[in-house]
Formats: C-alpha cells, structure tokens, sequence
C-alpha cells in the first residue's frame, strides 16, 4: 500500500496533475432567440460539446451540424477573421458583447459538417468588445454565452424586411452554451 501511494505521488510530481475539464453543450436551431431575432427560417440545426479545462485556459469542441453545407457558412469580419462559427455573449449587442473566433477544422459530412477544436488555448476575442479570454470564461461558465453559425443565406433586414448593412450575415443558427450535469 505504501508502495502504491509512493507510486502515485512521484507520478503527479513528474507529469503534474491531471487536468480536469467542465463539460458543456449546445443546440444549434433557427429558434433559439438569437437566430429567431434575426428572423431565420433556417431548417439546419447543430449539436456542440465543449471541454473547458479546469484552469479556464483551453477549449476542446465537437459541432455537428446537418442541413448546412460547408459551402453555405459565411465568416465574420475584416477579411473574414472572424469565421463563420463563434461564440458571443448574451445578451447580443450589450455592453461586452464579443465575438471569440474558433479556428478548428471543419470537415463536411453527407449532409452538413463537423467542426473541431482540440485544447485550443483560449485567446482574446477578436471581435466585440475588448475583453479578455478571462471574461469570455466567466460568461461561458456563468450561462451567458451561445454559439452562433452565419450562413450566406441570412441578410440583415430591418423591421420591414428591407435588407440593410450589418457586420456579418445575420445568425442562421444558435445555442446558448450549457453545463452538462
């Protein structure tokens, strides 16, 4: 027994303890309240699990999403810096609204796409207000964040329905970021 608790110590002295992480998710649709304000009829939906390691510094994700193909996203900002795929916080255009970028690889799949993320060490957002990784973990952790998809096929409309300039293609899908369990 001693031996085994020797054993147990001199491997967390040498490799460190183990990282424990928080999980979430997300669903993806048109009538979360994001994308419905952006009056999307969109028939597609998505499904996320996040990893938050226990530090708050890195992020793991898996987005399965039907009904989009890969061809129909549309990315965000100058240059399309942002991608077509982020996370912001709630509520949407607030104070500290941001928009965090997720550079994982998408892969398309018979009838959408997957896009993953594996222990991405969590940046500033590049869009938004200017907060820091730090901010976007308390909003992620305090339930005050979603995922938002943009696709070529949502335009920005006024209370008319007339199409008007905005940043990004409106929201056609989101999903307020969860805790499991």
């Amino acid at each position: 027994m001693v031996l085994r608790i020797a054993l147990a110590a001199a491997a967390v002295i040498a490799f460190g303890l183990p990282c424990l992480a928080e999980s979430y998710s997300a669903t993806l649709a048109a009538g979360h309240e994001v994308a419905h304000s952006w009056k999307s009829h969109h028939s597609g939906s998505g499904l996320a699990d996040l990893e938050l390691s226990d530090d708050g510094t890195k992020l793991s994700l898996h987005l399965t999403v039907t009904g989009v193909k890969i061809a129909k996203l549309a990315a965000a900002g100058k240059n399309g810096a942002l991608g077509a795929v982020h996370i912001h916080s709630m509520p949407q255009g607030g104070p500290n609204f941001f928009v965090l970028q997720l550079p994982g690889v998408y892969t398309a799949t018979p009838d959408g796409f997957t896009l993953v993320l594996d222990n991405w060490t969590i940046e500033a957002p590049k869009g938004g207000a200017k907060v820091d990784a730090a901010f976007v973990v308390e909003e992620i952790r305090a339930g005050k964040a979603y995922i938002g998809l943009h696709t070529e096929d949502m335009l920005c409309e006024d209370a008319k329905g007339i199409s008007v300039p905005c940043a990004a293609p409106a929201t056609a899908l989101s999903g307020a970021i969860l805790k499991k369990g």
